[in-house]
């Protein structure tokens, strides 16, 4: 039987609903696509919201995060297995810098 596809996204996390819209401004001012999104239960957050951006546009997104007067607190990668199954892994939890990708650190070895 084939392996299932997997869905890949990176999840960034900021402190508040005011830094989110401000990053989903920069963001969509460059043409990068995101969605915001109610925060997934495994991640930390006093921030309902977070961006959620497809790994096609991490490239271009980076650059944008980086320019960013508040930057995230945390960046993660959700990847769904589908039937309901994913994992989220933690790749940075830092103010002070955007992450390199990978390499990444799991969160929650637990599936949903």
């Amino acid at each position: 039987m084939p392996e299932p596809e997997l869905d890949e996204r990176w999840i960034l996390v900021f402190d508040s609903i005011h830094h989110v819209l401000a990053a989903e401004r920069a963001l969509l001012a460059r043409q990068v696509r995101c969605d915001l999104i109610p925060t997934p239960r495994d991640v930390s957050s006093d921030c309902g919201m977070v961006i959620e951006l497809r790994p096609t546009d991490w490239t271009e997104a980076r650059g944008v995060i980086r320019a960013l007067v508040t930057p995230p607190r945390a960046t993660y990668r959700r990847i769904d297995r589908g039937e309901g199954k994913a994992a989220i892994l933690l790749l940075s939890d830092t103010t002070a810098a955007t992450p390199d990708p990978s390499p990444a650190v799991p969160l929650d070895a637990q599936t949903r």
